[in-house]
């Protein structure tokens, strides 16, 4: 019997808002913090469908979630968990109930934003005026016109386009408002074994190519005129539509989702790309034939898989010969087909530790998974800190948690520990003024908060 969520949907308003009291029946060690719907938003697509892709990003010293629907992209202030609050809607190039799927990623203060829709354009918006605007700066399909996905490989400054107008493309974004063609896949030899990917993961130009129905391809795009194939399996088994994967930070573990029905997730030996090897097969236990794994992201010894009917999972992969389920969530409130509803994505990756969700029907979702990682607010408190911008020239600004409770007191000191500087935080921004005459390089900022100690690196232009 298809799980229901304890939540009633039919409200005569237009966000249907929960507080972060509420709970759902179907739950295991995971916290709902705050939920939103705009029940204004009812071009339904063929899925029936108003909401897709799923993002987050840090701005600003402020975490950012923001969900694509029908109409755009929709932007929330996820900082405090007891002020979560929309800040701003990005209409889209192209709108309406024939929009099944958006997607996003970030780069150095930009947000980038693609559909694959007939009219849909690529288009960049600045986010570093948030909360107040996020002008787009970029909009125009000279460059392309539809995208499946996109990927940011950050440390490259370089951006995969996946499927839609081109089966993949790369771009450099090296200036981030105004990307260039790098290479149009299509053109290299080993293509013709791959063609259409999906999606892909990329680390360091080392690119996990989901090439659908043909498998997992591998790529070195380090030398952008001569790519080589490292490796590919293209048979598996419960060998479905290869749709999306993300690899563990000790670089053997790769999971991978077919987006198929009845299909679990496959984790992958890729400490050898040219022999690969399938480690497990996980699912979510709850349906063999209409269980649909969609998108899937490591943290730590995490795996967060979104689940199309049966929602969000968390798996404990720290020993991976015996992964099993720390926690889920059921946001899906339809019963189990043959198609595709409920739970689109997951973002577990905002250094807070708060998980963003989007379920296709019901909205947007932000949940406290700490039951479920043993990863409690207080020991993320490092990962909140944010010193910007950094390098700086004369001040820098520090955002900080709480900084009432948390009593931060900090040091400035130069490469050989000598002290610059010093102070107490009492606000949670606050701007820091540097001697005019401090010479560029290298300094160390020490915060101490109950007892804790952090290092931040900044560098003085």
């Amino acid at each position: 019997m298809k799980k229901i969520l304890s939540i009633c949907l039919l409200l005569p308003i237009t966000y249907y808002l929960l507080p972060i009291t509420s709970s759902a029946q179907d739950s295991l060690n995971i916290r709902l913090l705050y939920h939103w719907n705009d029940t204004t938003l009812n071009d339904l697509t063929s899925h029936m469908s108003i909401y897709n892709e799923i993002f987050g990003f840090v701005q600003n010293g402020k975490e950012y979630g923001v969900i694509g629907s029908t109409l755009g992209a929709h932007i929330f202030d996820v900082t405090d968990a007891q002020n979560i609050h929309p800040v701003l809607t990005i209409p889209a190039a192209s709108q309406g109930s024939s929009v099944v799927n958006r997607d996003y990623d970030f780069y150095n203060g930009y947000l980038y934003m693609v559909g694959d829709q007939a009219g849909a354009r690529f288009q960049i918006a600045d986010v570093s005026f948030l909360p107040d605007s996020a002008p787009i700066v970029y909009d125009s399909d000279s460059l392309f016109s539809r995208a499946h996905t996109i990927t940011v490989d950050a440390p490259t400054a370089r951006l995969y386009a996946n499927g839609g107008s081109h089966e993949m493309n790369i771009y450099d974004i090296s200036n981030p408002a105004q990307p260039t063609l790098l290479l149009n896949c299509t053109s290299l030899p080993v293509w013709s074994a791959i063609q259409y990917v999906h999606d892909c993961y990329a680390q360091n130009d080392t690119v996990y190519c989901h090439a659908a129905q043909r498998g997992l391809f591998v790529m070195d795009f380090s030398d952008i005129q001569n790519p080589q194939l490292l490796g590919s399996v293209t048979q598996y088994p419960q060998q479905g539509y290869n749709h999306s994967g993300w690899l563990h930070k000790d670089g053997i573990m790769y999971a991978q989702a077919d987006e198929t029905h009845g299909f679990d997730v496959k984790i992958f030996n890729v400490s050898n790309l040219s022999d690969i090897t399938l480690i497990d097969t996980i699912g979510s236990g709850i349906s063999e034939e209409f269980s649909v794994p969609h998108n899937v992201v490591f943290r730590d010894n995490f795996l967060y898989v979104s689940y199309y009917h049966d929602g969000l999972y968390i798996f404990n992969c720290s020993e991976p010969e015996n992964i099993f389920i720390s926690g889920f969530y059921d946001t899906c409130t339809l019963p189990d087909t043959a198609n595709y509803r409920g739970n689109w994505g997951v973002y577990p990756l905002l250094p807070s530790g708060k998980i963003l969700a989007s379920d296709m029907q019901n909205g947007f979702y932000v949940f406290d998974v700490s039951e479920a990682t043993g990863i409690h607010e207080s020991e993320t408190i490092a990962d909140q800190i944010h010193v910007f911008p950094n390098p700086f020239r004369e001040s820098f600004n520090l955002s900080v948690p709480d900084a009432a409770k948390n009593n931060y007191t900090w040091q400035l000191t130069d490469a050989n520990g000598k002290l610059i500087q010093s102070g107490t935080i009492t606000r949670n921004l606050s701007a820091v003024n540097t001697a005019k005459e401090l010479a560029p390089g290298n300094y160390f900022l020490h915060l101490t908060a109950n007892g804790k100690s952090f290092t931040k690196k900044l560098v003085k232009q």
